[in-house]
């Protein structure tokens, strides 16, 4: 017979540790103080504006670019070119002091009469003409070529006061701020022909200068009309009688 070995496991279970009990009186409690900051003092300094960039234009057309085949046509160009005399009217001839620039070739229907703003600007009547005046710090290219065809070289951008656009042979429909590119008028016909009148004036160390647009660069360069009696080249200081020593007309204040 086998004698069976019973062992018996006896669990012996242990108390669990608990650390010394603290009382409320022995508790230490630690109180945040703030850190004081450092006050920075700040001074006040003037803002100095920047001047206004100045802006390079061309001039556009003065008339629609759907107007025919949208290339204007120099009936003549007999601009000054030089300064504007006191006596601004005896100094013009039939071949002196004006320039008039016909519309494109086989422009017809709506486009025909319709005259178009070359530059944005503020377009003021006088009588019968009108003076569209550049937006300010705004140069027209070529401007520099321009002075130096009359014989002035080298000028000083910061000394011209204002440039404006001479126009005439037209009814306005529309008279201050406009855009480039615009409708502003409509041709009034002068002699049997669809054309404008149109100069470039330059108010420049307080003297008038007044220039025929086709020294200035064009988005649409400007061709002769053919067999015109008058000149399609321009002239420096393209006055009649070419003899005569003119008054420079001055500009007291701006």
């Amino acid at each position: 017979m086998k004698k069976c070995l019973i062992i018996f496991l006896v669990l012996i279970v242990l108390p669990a540790c608990t650390p010394p009990t603290e009382t409320l009186a022995t508790q230490t409690t630690e109180m945040w103080t703030p850190t004081p900051e450092l006050t920075e003092t700040l001074e006040l300094t003037a803002t100095i504006k920047p001047s206004p960039t100045p802006v390079w234009v061309t001039l556009g057309s003065p008339f629609a670019a759907d107007c025919g085949d949208g290339i204007p046509r120099i009936w003549s160009n007999d601009s000054y070119n030089g300064l504007i005399p006191s006596d601004y009217d005896s100094k013009m001839d039939e071949h002196h002091g004006h320039v008039d620039i016909m519309i494109p070739d086989g422009c017809s229907g709506s486009t025909q009469g319709l005259v178009i703003a070359p530059v944005s600007g503020e377009l003021i009547k006088y009588g019968n003409t009108y003076h569209l005046y550049v937006e300010p710090k705004t140069y027209l290219q070529g401007i520099e070529e321009a002075f130096d065809f009359i014989g002035i070289s080298k000028i000083t951008l910061s000394n011209i006061h204002e440039i404006y656009l001479n126009l005439a042979h037209f009814d306005n429909f529309i008279e201050g701020n406009v855009y480039k590119g615009q409708p502003i008028g409509t041709l009034v016909k002068e002699h049997g022909h669809w054309k404008i009148s149109y100069q470039v004036a330059v108010v420049y160390e307080s003297n008038i200068y007044i220039f025929s647009p086709s020294i200035f660069s064009q988005d649409t360069q400007m061709i002769c009309y053919p067999n015109s009696p008058y000149d399609c080249e321009p002239e420096p200081n393209d006055y009649a009688p070419q003899d005569i020593k003119y008054e420079v007309k001055k500009i007291s204040s701006y």
